[in-house]
């Protein structure tokens, strides 16, 4: 399977970042995804990224106050194109990796990929491509 959408495939590191607490409607998700803070001058309002240790949503504060990321009315906007980026990002990565998983494999991807099974309600047999 071809990368149709061009995520990026190159794991580049991330700008320096300060963890903040996540808004209550992600609190379930707290054993995989991580919210935090990035001022960087490149960064964007917010971002989703797939680093090694797991799943990230990346807001530059100079754009986005944390009270803002708690307003599910904006998070309505926002939520689901930064998980797009982190799984487009994920699935182009193992497509692309010998074994089919690639550098996802810490606790925290471990727990996100439990969480689409209890969600989406199939066996990942965690053998590589499907």
């Amino acid at each position: 399977m071809d990368n149709v959408i061009r995520f990026p495939v190159i794991a580049r590191p991330a700008p320096a970042t300060t963890a903040q607490p996540a808004p209550a409607y992600l609190q379930d998700w707290l054993p995989f995804l991580a919210v935090v803070e990035c001022d960087h001058v490149e960064a964007l309002p917010i971002r989703g990224h797939a680093e090694k240790e797991g799943p990230v949503i990346v807001y530059n504060p100079k754009f986005v106050a944390l009270e803002d990321l708690e307003d599910w009315g904006l998070a309505m906007m926002w939520l689901s194109p930064c998980l797009v980026q982190i799984a487009g990002a994920v699935l182009a990565e193992s497509v692309e990796a010998e074994d089919g998983i690639g550098r996802f494999r810490t606790r925290r991807w471990q727990a996100f990929r439990r969480e689409v099974v209890r969600l989406m309600r199939q066996d990942w047999n965690g053998k590589g491509r499907h």
